[in-house]
């Protein structure tokens, strides 16, 4: 009877701990949805990706002249003021010669040097000395390859330790220099290929048609002589008036022509590797109100030269040309641009923006809300350009993640949603 007793007694104990635990984890349930963490979502979506080196780059002016006095004398007019828009042989000054003949002389001889010097851009390219380069380049070719299969034989032999490491290391230094004198005859090759420019063809024709006006000035007006443009376009700058003297051999008029224009930018040696011509860039200036105008890198130079930033650190840089493609009325010579040369792009892939994702044991991580709860989602991260990110695997697109994470964010936790504005 007594034992019926405590089995009885020890039942109802057990069902008031039930019914006690049971209200606890209740009570539990109830407070973590009243606690629950309010979150910016956002919704995983594809989109284009772009990367890209950014650097600042210069307006130059393709065609630019500096017009000089060829004789001294007095300036009896002076035509234009700067930014006139002239046309090749407009009149600019008008001045009057000391001395008459002296400066006929002097101009003929100078017609005669620029005659010459026209001839002899004029010249074909010599084919022997081309022939004569390219076996060169061949034997430099055929010594590298031999010298690097050398290289890798050594280094077996390195690595079992017949040779020592300096003797490996004088091995790659000559196989360097060899790199070094094949990339020189390749480069001294292109440029005997290369024709002349058209560019300076027109400037010694315009020089020499200068001349001939300068010279028939003074022989045919008794005294006055005339400057006049060689060529379109815009004057830059004049440093003389009317009534002043000025001596032989000085500048007096700067011009150019303004639709011709593109921009110089120095790129760093460790970003040019990615840089081709042909690559397309973006040129901004926020207070230009230039915004995503298309340009193309038109020309790399293969010589890098020391160049001092801004913070005072000497930096190894390469210049590179970029033609404008959009036209744009507003630029002048000497604007400085922001410059986006892109060395890489992808479409269709899925994108989020770095804030995003964080890194746990030097894995990278995101928050993924299901069913309005945080989980902690694996990622693999792609290309990352204007703070976002591609991911190659972890997540899908309409998926939704928690950006910028706070510190009491754990996985499991309930979470509200405050959708992120895109």
């Amino acid at each position: 009877m007594k034992k019926l007793k405590n089995k009885k007694k020890l039942k109802k104990v057990i069902i008031i701990i039930g019914i006690v635990a049971f209200i606890a984890i209740i009570g539990y349930l109830v407070k973590g949805k009243g606690t629950s963490i309010e979150v910016e979502a956002y919704e995983v979506n594809e989109g284009t990706i772009e990367k890209y080196v950014e650097e600042l780059g210069t307006v130059m002016v393709n065609q630019q002249a500096t017009v000089y006095a060829n004789l001294s004398g007095k300036v009896i007019e002076v035509l234009i003021d700067v930014g006139d828009e002239v046309k090749k042989g407009d009149i600019l000054v008008r001045i009057d010669s000391e001395d008459q003949e002296r400066d006929v002389r002097i101009l003929e001889a100078q017609k005669i040097e620029t005659k010459a010097k026209y001839n002899d851009v004029q010249k074909p390219v010599d084919g022997t000395q081309i022939k004569k380069l390219e076996l060169v380049l061949s034997g430099l070719e055929k010594d590298i390859e031999a010298s690097k299969i050398n290289l890798n034989n050594q280094k077996e032999l390195l690595d079992q330790g017949i040779i020592s490491d300096q003797e490996y290391k004088d091995l790659q230094l000559n196989y360097e220099a060899e790199q070094r004198e094949v990339e020189k005859a390749r480069l001294d090759l292109e440029l005997l290929r290369k024709p002349t420019s058209s560019n300076i063809l027109k400037q010694i024709e315009a020089q020499l048609l200068q001349l001939d006006l300068q010279i028939e000035a003074l022989k045919s007006n008794a005294g006055d002589f005339v400057f006049t443009a060689p060529f379109d376009g815009t004057i830059f700058m004049k440093n003389i008036d009317a009534g002043s003297y000025i001596q032989q051999g000085t500048a007096i008029i700067e011009m150019g022509y303004l639709g011709e224009l593109y921009i110089e930018s120095d790129i760093l040696v460790e970003d040019i590797g990615d840089i081709n011509v042909g690559s397309t860039v973006k040129i901004e200036n926020s207070n230009l109100g230039i915004k995503d105008v298309k340009g193309i890198v038109t020309k790399i130079y293969p010589l890098a030269v020391s160049k001092i930033s801004d913070l005072g650190v000497e930096q190894k840089r390469i210049k590179t040309e970029i033609k404008i493609e959009d036209s744009l009325q507003s630029l002048r010579p000497g604007y400085d641009l922001d410059v986006k040369i892109i060395v890489d792009r992808k479409e269709k892939v899925l994108l989020i923006p770095e804030n995003a994702i964080f890194e746990i044991a030097g894995k990278d991580y995101v928050f993924v809300i299901e069913e309005g709860v945080a989980n902690l989602r694996e990622i693999e991260k792609g290309l990352e350009s204007e703070r976002q990110v591609e991911v190659i695997s972890g997540l899908i697109a309409l998926e939704k993640i928690i950006l910028s994470p706070v510190e009491q964010l754990e996985e499991g936790i309930m979470v509200k949603e405050r959708n992120f504005d895109k």
